[in-house]
């Protein structure tokens, strides 16, 4: 897959990320090191995290990358659910507060 094949098949709010980082990673010659959203023809988004190194000839032009990408959809999800419930319990923490804050002040 090319980089701009990987960039056409990102969500469209990641795609500047995306071709940032592989710009970044061609030009400077670092690995690559990212995570994003990806859209299947289904319509359906996955989280992908993609990790690989650039291969430069022997003028240390950029030749191809080479790497591995994993679904992380599910680790995604659980971080969103993670944050979710931890706002609810700040949220009811502070109504405790204010609560006994009202009581211990009549």
């Amino acid at each position: 897959m090319t980089s701009e094949q990987l960039i056409s098949r990102c969500h469209p709010d990641d795609r500047d990320k995306v071709r940032q980082a592989l710009k970044g990673a061609i030009e400077n010659g670092r690995d690559h090191d990212a995570e994003f959203r990806i859209v299947l023809a289904d319509g359906n988004v996955r989280w992908i995290a993609s990790r690989g190194r650039v291969q430069v000839d022997e003028h240390g032009k950029a030749m191809r990358f080479t790497g591995i990408s994993l679904d992380i959809t599910a680790r995604k999800e659980a971080e969103a659910v993670a944050r979710q419930q931890r706002d609810e319990l700040e949220q009811l923490r502070q109504q405790r507060t204010a609560l006994l804050e009202k009581e211990v002040a009549e």
